[in-house]
C-alpha cells in the first residue's frame, strides 16, 4: 500500500487544516449573519406592513397608545456572537413621538434584546420566567 500525497490548492501550498473548521471559525470570529435577512430586506419588510400596520396604529380599539415602535433582529446572530446593538437590522416608529407618554423605543428595544437572547419569542419570554432575564428589564406586554 502506498502513501497517498497530501492534497494541495491550486497555488501549491499544502491543506493542513479541514476547511470545515476553518470556516467553523470565521464564523465564530467574524459573524456574517443570514444570508437573505439583512438591513434592506429588514427596511422592505417594514414597508411592506406598514399599510396594515398604520391605520391599525391609529385605531385605538387595536392600539389604544396610537403608537408603535418596531426592532428587527437578524436570526442568525445570536449572543456571544456578537453585541445585540450589531444584530439589530432596521428599527422603525409609528405615530408621532412627540406624543408619546413613554419611551416606546426603550420598551421595544429591550423586548426584542431579551427575546434575542432567550431565543424566544415575546410572548414565551412574558409567560416564562426562566426566560425573563434580569428582571430589570422595561417590559410592557406584545409581540416581539
Amino acid at each position: 500500500m502506498t502513501a497517498r500525497r497530501p492534497r494541495s490548492d491550486a497555488a501549491g501550498a499544502r491543506l493542513a487544516i479541514p476547511l470545515r473548521l476553518i470556516i467553523g471559525i470565521a464564523s465564530m470570529t467574524s459573524p456574517t449573519g443570514s444570508v437573505f435577512a439583512d438591513a434592506l430586506a429588514a427596511r422592505r419588510a417594514i414597508e411592506l406592513a406598514l399599510p396594515m400596520l398604520e391605520p391599525a396604529v391609529r385605531d385605538a380599539s387595536i392600539c389604544g397608545s396610537g403608537f408603535l415602535y418596531i426592532v428587527v433582529v437578524d436570526p442568525a446572530l445570536r449572543p456571544g456572537e456578537c453585541g445585540f446593538e450589531d444584530a439589530v437590522l432596521a428599527e422603525h416608529a409609528i405615530g408621532d413621538r412627540s406624543r408619546w407618554d413613554a419611551d416606546y423605543a426603550a420598551f421595544a428595544r429591550a423586548k426584542a434584546r431579551l427575546a434575542w437572547f432567550s431565543g424566544q419569542d415575546g410572548h414565551l419570554t412574558w409567560y416564562c420566567p426562566q426566560c425573563q432575564g434580569t428582571g430589570k428589564e422595561p417590559l410592557l406586554f406584545g409581540q416581539s
